[in-house]
């Protein structure tokens, strides 16, 4: 086993390296990025910038797909889309630059006839699997099941966690491991002292977790599983409390009896966790560098609090008032919400709320996460999982349709989720 976990980690060193994201465009006026001044989009439908060291005098964007990211455009190829008709090469695939909306005849959304092996656009195989991309390859796009399934028990929290991807199975009291390319599926660790093994975060070494029916805050390291409780609150129960972890502290929520906790992660905390703040039903804590956010049950706010300033007496900034919280997301700039079936954006710190909705008529958003383009979401009660982009252009996108999915985690250049309706662990390129 351990000898197998070491051939695919060495498989896998180049996939997980770094996260390549990538971003397709639709007119000149959106390829602008700081001090690189203002792009073009290429026919290809991604960005070029001026660089004078091109025969072409410019050079694609660190967000094309692989094959472009870095290259010089070809000197007579550089153009606007304004003033150009992009072709998919030997397939004839037509062409959608800008599209967001996934096709319904497919669980991918790619368009028909779109063929990997075509590389005179790319240069090369291409990376993104949205009906963006020109020859991408519907099977590298559709789902596929990474672990499961867990019989007799549920498939729920998901975390990746460095080269491996963990999941929890709820009453089966177990964490399942598995690699983030097919090869690796097995159990992590059986975690017997818990009543269910619920939501999970990571850092990049362990998979941190909650007891749904305890007081208990514990941790397993990956790949190796060691089990450790890293916390308690004496009499707590977390139910479907949710958690955070920081670069010092793991945050979490007692729902069932609650109050917002933190623990150290040196594990100088083991006997009592500290007393962030001592909210009424609290669930799904987000953070970023200077606060942590979550839903108050009681009065259905998304709260925050400065992550210097925590204390049972602090004083809370409220920045949602809704009416059926279920979930969140935070970025740098802002804070998304799945309220009654809608997702929304606001501002993270409140002082200009600017709500913008991103997509309605989701049933019951169950997670979310966001990278530098999207926010992507599981629809529990609707059996899909949706992605838009955070700026709001061009709608909500079918990625999957799949059987109640519930937990949701990202990787460099896939979507995973806990696939309830089968008790598996579900992977999708992005």
């Amino acid at each position: 086993m351990e000898l197998g976990r070491r051939l695919v980690m060495v498989a896998l060193a180049g996939i997980a390296g770094g996260c390549t994201i990538t971003f397709p465009c639709s007119s000149d006026d959106q390829c602008t990025r700081g001090d690189k001044g203002s792009g073009v989009c290429e026919a290809s439908g991604y960005c070029s910038f001026p660089d004078d060291s091109c025969d072409s005098d410019q050079r694609y964007g660190e967000l094309a797909p692989a094959g472009l990211a870095g290259r010089c455009v070809p000197a007579g190829e550089s153009s606007s889309t304004a003033d150009s008709v992009n072709t998919a090469g030997p397939t004839d695939a037509p062409t959608v630059p800008g599209m967001t909306t996934a096709d319904p005849s497919t669980s991918s959304g790619i368009v028909d006839g779109a063929d990997s092996s075509d590389s005179s656009i790319t240069g090369g195989p291409v990376a993104c699997c949205h009906a963006d991309c020109e020859g991408a390859c519907i099977d590298r796009c559709d789902s596929i099941v990474l672990g499961g399934p867990a019989m007799g028990a549920e498939a729920i929290g998901v975390a990746v966690v460095g080269e491996w991807v963990v999941w929890s199975t709820g009453f089966g009291q177990t964490l399942e491991l598995a690699s983030l390319e097919p090869g690796i599926d097995e159990r992590l660790a059986d975690v017997v002292g818990n009543s269910f093994v619920t939501k999970t975060a990571a850092d990049d070494s362990h998979v941190y977790f909650v007891d749904y029916g305890g007081p208990t805050l514990k941790r397993a390291t990956v790949p190796e599983g060691l089990v450790e409780t890293v916390s308690q609150v004496p009499g707590g129960e977390a139910r479907f409390g949710g958690l955070a972890v920081g670069a010092e502290h793991v945050y979490f929520a007692m729902r069932g009896t609650g109050g917002i906790w933190r623990a150290a992660k040196d594990l100088s905390d083991q006997l009592a966790a500290e007393s962030v703040y001592e909210a009424a039903s609290p669930f799904d804590i987000v953070l970023d560098e200077q606060r942590i956010y979550w839903i108050d049950g009681g009065s259905n706010q998304v709260r925050a609090l400065e992550l210097d300033a925590v204390g049972p007496t602090e004083d809370f900034v409220m920045l949602y008032d809704g009416s059926d919280l279920t979930t969140l997301a935070v970025d740098d700039d802002f804070l998304f919400v799945a309220d009654g079936g809608s997702v929304v954006r606001t501002d993270n710190a409140g002082a200009d709320p600017g709500l913008l909705t991103l997509a309605t008529q989701q049933g019951m958003v169950w997670d979310m996460a966001v990278d530098e383009v999207h926010v992507y979401w599981t629809s529990a009660s609707g059996n899909t999982v949706v992605r838009a982009r955070k700026d709001g252009t061009g709608g909500a996108e079918v990625l999957a349709n799949t059987e109640q999915p519930w937990g949701l985690a990202l990787g460099c250049d896939a979507i995973f989720w806990a696939q309830n309706g089968t008790q598996t662990l579900q992977r999708r390129l992005k």
